[in-house]
C-alpha cells in the first residue's frame, strides 16, 4: 500500500529537464531568425555563438516519458538550418503533439533562453528576429 502511495506521488510530481546547446555563426550570416515554440527568450551576449537553454516541465509522468521524449523523440531538440544569409533555429519536433499516458494527457511546459551575439540586434518587437550590425567604422551595406 505504502508502495502504491509512493508511486502515485511521484506520477504526479512535476520533472524537470534542462538542455543546453551551441551553435556557431558564420560571419556570412546576416540575419537569425528564431521558430521555436514554448516561452522564448532572447539577448545578446558577448559570446560569438549562439548559446540555448531549454528547460522542459513534464506532469502526471514517469522520468522515462521525459527521457523518451527528451533523447529518443528529440522533442526539445534545437535545430540550426542556414538558407543564404539567414540562420534559423526551430525545434526537432515543429509539431509537439501533447504527451500521452494511460492517465490522461501529460502537462508540459517548455522554457526557451536564446543568447545571441551582441554583434545582431533584435529586428522586431517580439526579439525573433536578429540582425547583425553593421561593423563600426564602416558603411551599411
Amino acid at each position: 500500500m505504502v508502495c502504491l502511495q509512493m508511486l502515485a506521488l511521484n506520477l504526479s510530481a512535476q520533472l524537470k529537464k534542462t538542455l543546453h546547446q551551441t551553435f556557431e555563426v558564420g560571419d556570412s550570416i546576416r540575419e537569425i531568425q528564431l521558430e521555436l515554440g514554448g516561452e522564448v527568450w532572447a539577448r545578446p551576449w558577448a559570446g560569438h555563438n549562439i548559446l540555448t537553454t531549454s528547460q522542459v516541465e513534464l506532469y502526471e509522468a514517469s522520468p522515462a516519458i521525459l527521457e523518451h521524449f527528451a533523447v529518443e523523440e528529440r522533442r526539445y531538440e534545437i535545430v540550426a538550418d542556414t538558407l543564404g544569409t539567414v540562420l534559423l533555429l526551430r525545434h526537432f519536433d515543429q509539431e509537439r503533439r501533447p504527451i500521452r499516458t494511460r492517465r490522461g494527457q501529460c502537462p508540459e511546459i517548455l522554457h526557451v533562453k536564446v543568447y545571441l551575439p551582441e554583434s545582431f540586434a533584435p529586428a522586431d518587437s517580439l526579439a525573433l528576429r536578429w540582425l547583425r550590425r553593421p561593423l563600426q567604422g564602416t558603411p551599411d551595406e
